[in-house]
């Protein structure tokens, strides 16, 4: 099991970039596109300002390249998790029931800070990923 830990940060916008160690289809881009949905609105629920982001599915054989141990979540900064997982079958994203006991026992060992950090986790399987991170251009005319 790996992380790859992206802090989302105001002002910038985002681009993941998933290689599936199979041939990309698109029920599996669909099955990703849903899952990073689902973690971006939880994220960022009730917030005026929502940081845009996009993905793209392609075929990589290249082993994974995250972390084997979580870095420090601060406290009040928003984080995406992807954790990347091996599997005999496939490229996949993981179940619902895998994905949410990832995401409790991550918040659980923050759980004694008074403002904890925003987590949001993508469980894959058979996949690898690289976030590209793009500063917002403002030309100061509205």
């Amino acid at each position: 099991m790996q992380f790859c830990v992206f802090q989302i940060k105001p002002g910038f916008g985002y681009t993941f970039l998933i290689g599936s160690h199979s041939s990309p289809t698109n029920r599996l881009r669909e099955q990703i596109g849903d899952a990073l949905a689902g973690v971006w609105a939880s994220l960022f629920e009730g917030e005026s300002e929502i940081p845009d982001y996009g993905f793209d599915l392609v075929f990589d054989k290249s082993n994974p390249t995250g972390e084997t141990e979580l870095p420090v979540l601060e406290p009040g900064k928003t984080y995406i998790i992807f954790v990347l997982l091996e599997s005999e079958s496939g490229s996949t994203v993981g179940d619902e029931e895998t994905t949410r006991g990832i995401t409790g026992a991550i918040e659980n060992s923050v759980s004694r800070s008074k403002m904890k950090p925003r987590i949001g986790v993508v469980t894959l399987y058979q996949c690898s990923i690289q976030t590209l991170e793009s500063k917002h251009y403002h030309s100061g005319i509205w």
